[in-house]
């Protein structure tokens, strides 16, 4: 299938035109109605629509499965797909993994793509990229995104690899040459800083422009970056302006903060204080102010629902009357609530979690005879909003979070 080939090989992919070739293909071929449906799905080059993704998945499901049945190796592809996406059946992981590898012996390539993310996640039991390499070679020759992860295994090391950027440039040189953006990006990198390959800046700026003209935001970013210091090419802040902007556009917030610097400071741009602070507010800076706050913001409210946590514990030692189980209830509640909207501007609920409880857990030393009338006060006069007057005396742990 044409639309199969665009689907898998990421250099970038046309989504529109393989939702195109799939849609057309759809009346007569089921397999091609899955991949419409698993474009539906993943909202890749149509709205998404989850109903209309298992609504025609559905209709095609036994057709696909006898093909299976009968042998068809795409079909028995196609078929593990829909089990693992659950599109037009339930999710089964087994039924799966079980028709990818009996595609995979009567030759599929394309199946050894999904058969790399099985051992690449663990999804066995236990992550083994050694075995995910074993796969990708087998469709390095049809898709670029099989070379590509290779090259990347070797970049990166570990789950069993060991780290080797000969290997690597290798791999992601082949993927490049297939036009895979990820690759030419990272084939870029390896040039600019020397490794598995001798050190050429305008090499690695060939490699950049070209992921970055594939529509890849990292070489987009790096385009603009040795534009803006004149690394490998003659220096161009005009030209920078144009990478960072692609990149910006793309939503990297490092390129957003270099853009905005360029406009507050005329250089590649006409000097607009307005497109400055625009693009500082979608920048780097911006974004881990807001994301500081919301998780400051946070760590205070679960700072004091572990208060009201803690006076509920004790309200029977103390025949306290002021913490009950649904007052308890409605304090998780309105934690929920707010949480949630700081969730949405960034705020670390790991980070806020433990700041939040660290010192509240302390509270163990001031338990029965050193729980002091004013930590009781505290429970009594503020639940929600309580101040943090605690013991120093217990060292810090950790407590499982309770939403």
């Amino acid at each position: 299938m044409k639309g199969l080939k665009l689907y898998a090989n990421w250099a970038p992919i046309p989504w529109r035109k393989a939702f195109s070739i799939f849609e057309l293909d759809s009346g007569t071929n089921p397999n091609s109605t899955v991949f419409l449906a698993r474009l539906y799905q993943t909202g890749r080059g149509v709205t998404k629509d989850e109903n209309m993704a298992q609504q025609i998945s559905k209709k095609a499901f036994p057709k696909v499965k006898k093909l299976a049945e009968g042998g068809n190796a795409t079909s028995q592809f196609v078929l593990g797909m829909m089990y693992k996406a659950g599109l037009g059946t339930e999710k089964n992981f087994e039924k799966a993994l079980k028709w990818f590898e009996s595609s995979a012996k009567l030759g599929f390539k394309v199946v050894h793509w999904e058969l790399t993310a099985v051992f690449h996640n663990g999804l066995t039991g236990k992550k083994d990229w050694t075995k995910a390499i074993e796969h990708s070679k087998k469709c390095s020759s049809i898709l670029s995104i099989c070379s590509r992860t290779i090259g990347l295994y070797y970049f990166w090391g570990g789950n069993g690899v060991t780290k080797n950027y000969e290997k690597a440039a290798k791999w992601l040189r082949k993927a490049a040459d297939l036009g895979n953006g990820s690759g030419q990006q990272f084939l870029g990198k390896l040039y600019e800083e020397g490794k598995g390959v001798t050190k050429d800046p305008k090499e690695a700026n060939k490699w950049f422009r070209k992921a970055a003209e594939n529509g890849n935001v990292q070489a987009q970013f790096a385009l603009g970056q040795n534009y803006r210091l004149g690394y490998g090419v003659q220096k161009d802040h005009k030209e920078a302006a144009i990478w960072f902007r692609k990149a910006a556009e793309r939503g990297h917030r490092v390129a957003a903060d270099n853009l905005a610097t360029m406009y507050k400071n005329g250089l590649g741009v006409a000097q607009s204080d307005s497109e400055a602070q625009k693009w500082r507010s979608k920048g780097l800076l911006t974004k881990v102010t807001k994301m500081n706050k919301a998780t400051d913001k946070l760590t205070e409210l679960y700072r004091s629902y572990s208060w009201v946590k803690k006076c509920h514990e004790a309200r029977k030692g103390y025949q306290l009357q002021y913490i009950h189980a649904n007052e308890l209830k409605q304090a998780k509640k309105h934690i929920k609530a707010l949480e949630k909207r700081y969730k949405n501007d960034g705020a670390n609920t790991d980070r806020a979690w433990d700041d939040g409880t660290q010192q509240v857990i302390k509270l163990g030393a001031i338990m029965g005879a050193q729980f002091t009338q004013s930590a009781l006060n505290l429970c009594k006069l503020n639940k929600l909003n309580l101040s943090s007057n605690f013991s120093k005396s217990v060292g810090p742990k950790t407590i499982k979070k309770d939403f």
